[in-house]
């Protein structure tokens, strides 16, 4: 269905890929070369759309399309997991062909959970489903768990580092890179932080144009190619200049705000329902929760607002899933962090006094903690909550020395005081 395309370039990737060469966990576009075993196990993949819709890769290419259709979200190229993530794109404007995401389908471990919205226009009416039926939350089956907060469906497993949120304003898709690193295709792209491979087609084939790509990976039924929206000027909704204003300061040196409002202003322009720019602002603002950096927004806004039930209040950057009544917490016997400190996670088993990130040798480092280790300057990164480490440690010009001596050569030696350094010592010639 495809043949009428024309590319400017296409090549076969599949035998080409690598571990990839920086360890960013795709909330950073900063290009650093890291050595990948310093931090992979503790990034991870994150891929998102959201308005009509548009979507940021899992290595943060930027790129929008409309289709109505089922597609491929995410795929492993090489079955390992068996995990599989469809999104349902339907047209959703009265006016114009723009499409939103109405459903995402999860399948693992012999279960199809279903997300879906039934309202595309205003407030959100979510459900989720286990093979065509209806299920009540919170849900627990098969190492899959579902909880609702309201706005969103979060779907996590936890065995996989899976963590998946569908709401009324799009989705989020965030996978364990230690599972699924350099394994992935489909609408999300490759996680390998390698954006120029993002744009493959089944059986590793590169185009130019993520929105082309997108047509090629029907879920299975087939699927009539988009046609791409032109672009036509309008004014932009003012809410849209929130990205960029100081309401956001603390997080535009960590994400930068440019494609949230370049989404921002195409939905301004493509959508007869004003409220779709609101998906921009909430899209940026859970990028930038996710960094730690909780932004108080939606009072600033005029479409934006969101009203609680009288015996509740809105919290920006609340828990997934709240604690409750019937939330128990067993006491047992066991060995636990010391009072004060917490578990950096399951896997690396070590206790933090505050989270940041671990070195290769499992050492605990604050957030913009600047170290050595293994004679390169290392930086334990907040936007990618990874150590990097793009630069050899400087070393001072080496002091020329004398040696005249007579059996005796100049020759360069570890310098005993810094075993990253060498200096020139007068030895013995043997």
């Amino acid at each position: 269905m495809h043949d009428s395309f024309k590319y400017s370039s296409l090549r076969n990737v599949a035998s080409e890929r690598k571990t990839p060469t920086n360890a960013h966990a795709i909330r950073s576009a900063a290009k650093m070369t890291v050595h990948t075993f310093h931090c992979l196990f503790f990034t991870v993949c994150v891929c998102e759309g959201w308005g009509d819709p548009h979507y940021r890769t899992f290595d943060g290419h930027f790129y929008s399309y409309q289709g109505n259709c089922t597609y491929v979200l995410m795929e492993e190229i090489s079955p390992r997991f068996n995990l599989k993530i469809d999104i349902e794109s339907v047209y959703c404007d009265p006016v114009e062909h723009v499409s939103c995401p109405r459903s995402i389908i999860v399948s693992y471990n012999n279960l199809v959970i279903t997300l879906i919205n039934h309202n595309l226009i205003g407030g959100a009416d979510l459900e989720a489903f286990e093979n065509n039926k209806k299920i009540p939350l919170p849900y627990t089956r098969n190492g899959v768990r579902v909880v609702s907060s309201g706005l969103n469906l979060i779907l996590t497993i936890p065995l996989r580092g899976t963590n998946i949120t569908f709401g009324a304003t799009g989705f989020e898709v965030s996978l364990s890179y230690h599972f699924f690193g350099n394994n992935t295709q489909g609408h999300c792209g490759t996680c390998n932080n390698n954006q120029a491979d993002d744009c493959m087609i089944p059986g590793g084939i590169l185009v130019d144009d993520c929105a082309v790509m997108a047509d090629y990976w029907p879920a299975s039924e087939i699927c009539t190619p988009t046609a791409k929206t032109t672009s036509k000027p309008c004014p932009v909704n003012p809410d849209c200049d929130l990205l960029k204003s100081d309401l956001f300061k603390a997080c535009h040196s960590h994400q930068s705000p440019e494609n949230f409002f370049l989404a921002c202003e195409y939905d301004s322009c493509h959508m007869s329902n004003p409220a779709v720019v609101c998906t921009s602002l909430q899209a940026y603002a859970r990028s930038c929760s996710q960094l730690g950096i909780c932004i108080h927004w939606r009072n600033y806004t005029n479409l934006c607002n969101i009203e609680c039930p009288a015996d509740k209040v809105f919290n920006p950057c609340g828990p997934a899933e709240p604690p409750t009544c019937n939330t128990i917490k067993v006491p047992t016997e066991g060995c636990f962090c010391p009072e004060g400190s917490l578990l950096f996670n399951k896997e690396s088993g070590a206790c933090v006094n505050k989270c940041g990130c671990l070195d290769a040798s499992g050492t605990p480092r604050e957030f913009d903690e600047v170290f050595v280790y293994n004679c390169e300057e290392c930086i334990c990164d907040k936007a990618s909550k990874s150590v990097n480490c793009p630069n050899s440690k400087k070393c001072p010009d080496v002091n020329p020395v004398s040696c005249t001596e007579p059996g005796f050569v100049l020759v360069n030696a570890t310098d005993p005081s810094d075993p990253c350094c060498s200096k020139q010592v007068c030895s013995k010639f043997m």
